[in-house]
């Protein structure tokens, strides 16, 4: 105990010290208190009794000053709550010192300017000692009596005293700490009962796959009870093959990289295996990782589709000139069903974050808001709620970020104009690179049309985001009478032939098709010294014309 100053030993003081007392002290410590003013008031009886005093005060230091928090006196008026000047009184010395102090009218302590003020209340025989919670200065707890004593204070008064100090001490952490759990419990709760009630599978799980948390939603998703799924983690279920993917892009989420989608073979509960889509994030306490899992085997197979009947394609191309035309409007139809159905997704599970997420994490703030205001005088609980409504802040920023990925509603709402600046800026934040924005002409008067110009520039810059090692990009998007024109050019490695022409580039061949869709051209250079050029040209007349419903 730092603020015994005396001599002797604490065993020795432990020997000699008034087993009556040390068992009073006790019985304090049994008690289970609801209110800390009983627990506070109990502790001020016992040490009245104790001392032979009448007057006991406990009080609460801050700054300069001192609140008192519990009084037990027949003749001095002070009252719960009062603000006193700390310096004025003995209470000053014990905080300095971090000590015991007492007096008696035979020690002759009294200091002139504090002799007056204890003479005044009537006082003759004062002790007094710190109050430490979690090792830091809470307070003094002190008693006075206005008869003098025949003498000093012994070692066990002072023992007595020191050890109430420590116990009450204990008192408080173990209160507080109550409090913290609470609080914790609560915003647990809430969190679960978002999880529980999502019609989307979500699950959290620690950077080794193992489940924390996981819904209902799952089982239908996964295809497995909630028993079988605890028992395994979430590698297990996934095909050897994309097993390691998984486990990559977990240690790159634990590293700081943004949320990311991930698709890969799941394991069903028949033992096939079907493809599944995982929105991944870390979350704000950067232990955990949620995941929210959806089942896209109709999407896989119709690109399996696709990619087969491309390759029929290049095999008759030299040999049917005719079939060739019909065949590329079949393929110009399919490309526009499977991009729709994609940005339908895209919507809905953005919409459905929003929607259930989001509002229920701005409810829970707002719990904890309430529960903030309705608490007084516990600093250390109110920053423990500020700190757990800084957690809910955090994940509802994760959830508006993983929402604008999937469907930005600026697109929407501002047009493409708007929305390349934004996605712009953000790209520029994430990745730190210098950036020249160029925008010339008017804002594009159709929603499809700008959608798709938007999703070329987003994966262009995803692109370069993922292979260019770029630190500077510049963009120009013309907006004309007949044409619209978009560039990107970065100072990158530079993409080499090999990969343009690569069958497994899906992001390049995604913008070739939908650029191949909207009847335009596409041109990618790439160059070591003078990184990569991406040149797009899309005729505005005839998609106006055509009136294409694609995404």
């Amino acid at each position: 105990m730092k603020n015994i100053y005396h001599t002797k030993t604490k065993k020795t003081r432990h020997k000699e010290s008034n087993n009556t007392a040390l068992h009073a002290i006790h019985s304090l410590t049994q008690q289970n208190f609801t209110h800390s003013s009983k627990m506070f008031n109990a502790y001020l009886k016992t040490g009245i009794q104790l001392f032979g005093m009448e007057n006991g005060l406990l009080s609460k230091v801050n700054g300069q000053n001192y609140k008192i928090l519990a009084v037990q006196s027949p003749h001095i008026h002070f009252q719960t709550n009062n603000i006193l000047v700390l310096d004025q009184t003995y209470c000053a010395e014990i905080i300095r010192g971090s000590k015991t102090v007492w007096f008696t009218r035979k020690s002759n302590t009294f200091k002139s300017e504090k002799q007056n003020y204890f003479e005044q209340l009537g006082l003759i025989t004062y002790i007094g000692t710190p109050i430490y919670v979690r090792e830091k200065l809470y307070g003094t707890l002190c008693f006075a009596s206005t008869g003098s004593k025949t003498s000093d204070f012994t070692d066990k008064d002072i023992y007595s005293i020191e050890i109430m100090a420590n116990f009450l001490g204990q008192h408080l952490t173990l209160k507080t700490h109550k409090h913290h759990n609470l609080i914790s419990n609560h915003v647990n709760l809430r969190l679960n009962d978002i999880i529980k009630r999502s019609n989307l599978a979500i699950m959290e799980v620690d950077p080794k796959g193992r489940f924390i948390k996981i819904n209902k939603a799952c089982e239908i998703e996964l295809g497995f009870k909630l028993d079988d799924i605890f028992n395994k983690t979430l590698f297990d279920f996934m095909h050897p093959e994309d097993r390691l993917r998984l486990q990559n892009q977990f240690e790159k989420l634990m590293q700081g990289e943004t949320p990311a989608n991930f698709q890969g073979h799941c394991l069903g509960s028949e033992g096939n295996y079907g493809w599944i889509e995982w929105v991944l994030s870390r979350q704000p306490d950067n232990k955990t990782i949620l995941a929210i899992a959806r089942i896209i085997n109709d999407r896989v197979n119709n690109e399996q589709i696709l990619e087969r009947y491309h390759r029929d394609l290049e095999k008759t191309i030299l040999n049917r000139t005719k079939a060739l035309e019909n065949s590329k409007e079949q393929f110009r139809s399919l490309a526009q069903h499977l991009m729709k159905i994609r940005e339908e997704e895209r919507t809905n599970v953005a919409r459905d974050i929003h929607d259930e997420l989001g509002n229920a994490l701005t409810a829970l703030h707002f719990d904890l808001e309430w529960i903030h205001k309705r608490i007084f005088g516990q600093k250390t609980i109110k920053k423990k709620i500020r700190e757990s409504m800084k957690i809910v802040n955090n994940t509802i920023t994760t959830t508006q970020r993983l929402t604008k990925e999937l469907r930005p509603r600026i697109l929407d709402d501002l047009g493409l104009f708007a929305a390349i600046e934004w996605y712009t800026e953000e790209f520029r934040k994430r990745n730190n690179v210098h950036f020249e924005l160029t925008i010339q002409g008017p804002d594009l008067p159709t929603k499809d049309l700008a959608t798709n110009i938007f999703r070329l520039y987003q994966e262009s810059l995803t692109n370069i985001a993922r292979h260019a090692q770029a630190t500077k990009v510049s963009t120009t998007l013309r907006i004309g009478r007949k044409y619209i024109s978009l560039t990107i050019q970065d100072n990158g490695i530079g993409i080499k032939k090999n990969n343009i022409e690569n069958k497994k580039s899906f992001g390049l061949i995604g913008m070739n098709e939908r650029v191949t869709f909207l009847s335009g051209t596409i041109s990618i250079v790439g160059s070591e010294k003078e990184g990569t050029l991406i040149s797009i040209s899309i005729p505005i007349s005839e998609n106006m014309e055509l009136n294409k419903q694609i995404y």
